[in-house]
């Protein structure tokens, strides 16, 4: 656990981290509240699915724009950017609501709006932890980060659930509003040192081709990324199914689905907590597998329609998707350049998040055509085959990483 923690001794990753998770709070609350909102507006469960997609589709759409961008220009100045736009979106979203003037598009907009922010502020950041806490604790700070937006996962609903029944849905827009003031002071607190080598010359089309060049030309790259989109177009599986598993597989209602994600949140700090001593005594690949396999493991839980099991579950899962997704990340910047590093991430970002988009998609297919607990074994044996990859496709193990 103290390993773990080391990362938040550096005062500057601690008050950014602690920022950020705050963001990340009001970001979950601000889309429980446009989901409802959208629901009593229109009474479509399309048009309240479509809020979510208006969250990932920036994600997918301009992660590489973004990459570039945190390659090429200051990566305060970028985060700075992003959370002020948001901040200032999520503001006029509230009083939009306020003034009862908002509409379905308007909130899809909005909703679009501030994750455009997101999708350009995700790489700049994750490209600054190596600068802020070094390589000898990047990984604990990527556990961390990835812990940390789990457990706002499964808080924020539940948090946003209940300012939403109490004051209704344009004091929750003006709370998620509020939260954007503590990234910015941390960012203008904030004052980085030079980069380890300079900027990519040349325009931004250029400094983009080059990059995926370069991610293209190294394989143990494009290793990392290929597994990183297997494991969460199949992982997505158990987010996207939750609800149903809570209403349909075990009879229950909202609190026991609120309880399922509790549980994925406790095992997002599992993961978190036991990704360190995993890394020190297992390769990058037995790793990888083990999430793989103990993933479908979890799908097959949560189908046994006993409450206990399907706790048992979401905890495995929680625990598996940090780990793995943490792994990815870090190898990703441990073995790109410092001069791509924005870049491959970003390519990494678009495999991911369009994974989950498309995954979440094609499980809800498949649940609906041939019900639940089909599509969680479908999901169960694309895990397994996703560690059987490895024998084909293993992931590296940078040479160059401090133990």
């Amino acid at each position: 656990m103290r390993r773990l923690l080391a990362p938040l001794a550096n005062a500057v990753f601690l008050r950014l981290w602690a920022a950020y998770l705050t963001a990340t709070l009001g970001g979950m609350m601000q889309a429980v509240a446009a989901a409802w909102l959208m629901m009593e507006m229109t009474g479509s469960p399309a048009m309240v699915a479509f809020v979510q997609s208006c969250i990932t589709l920036p994600l997918v759409a301009f992660s590489l724009i973004a990459g570039v961008l945190a390659d090429v220009y200051d990566r305060r100045r970028i985060m700075l950017a992003a959370q002020g736009v948001m901040g200032l979106v999520s503001a006029v979203l509230a009083g939009l609501a306020f003034a009862d003037a908002l509409t379905p598009g308007r909130v899809l907009l909005f909703t679009f709006l501030i994750g455009c922010g997101g999708a350009v502020h995700i790489p700049a950041w994750h490209a600054s932890v190596r600068d802020i806490v070094g390589r000898r604790e990047l990984a604990q700070a990527v556990a961390l980060n990835s812990m940390g937006f789990n457990v706002m996962r499964s808080v924020g609903p539940a948090v946003g659930g209940a300012l939403l029944a109490a004051t209704g849905a344009a004091a929750v827009f003006a709370a998620n509003a509020l939260t954007y003031l503590a990234p910015v002071a941390a960012l203008l607190a904030w004052r980085p040192g030079p980069r380890a080598g300079p900027p990519p010359a040349g325009p931004l089309h250029r400094a983009l081709t080059d990059g995926l060049r370069q991610a293209a030309g190294t394989p143990a790259l494009l290793r990392i990324m290929l597994r990183g989109a297997v494991f969460c177009a199949s992982g997505v599986a158990v987010l996207a199914l939750l609800p149903v598993v809570a209403a349909r597989l075990l009879a229950g209602d909202a609190a026991l689905f609120g309880t399922l994600l509790a549980s994925f949140g406790a095992g997002a700090v599992l993961g978190a907590i036991l990704n360190p001593p995993l890394r020190a005594r297992m390769s990058n690949e037995a790793i990888v597998r083990l999430a793989f396999a103990a993933m479908a493991a979890a799908c097959l839980l949560l189908v046994s329609g006993a409450a206990w099991a399907a706790f048992a579950g979401a905890l495995l899962a929680g625990t598996c998707w940090v780990t793995a997704n943490a792994l990815f990340n870090v190898t990703i910047q441990l073995m790109a350049p410092e001069a791509i590093v924005g870049r491959a991430l970003s390519v990494h970002y678009t495999g991911i998040f369009g994974g989950m988009a498309l995954g979440a998609w094609a499980w809800g297919l498949v649940a609906e055509a041939q019900g639940t607990a089909t599509a969680l074994v479908a999901a169960a044996v694309l895990m397994c085959a996703g560690a059987a990859l490895g024998l084909r496709l293993p992931l590296p193990d940078p040479a160059s990483e401090p133990s």
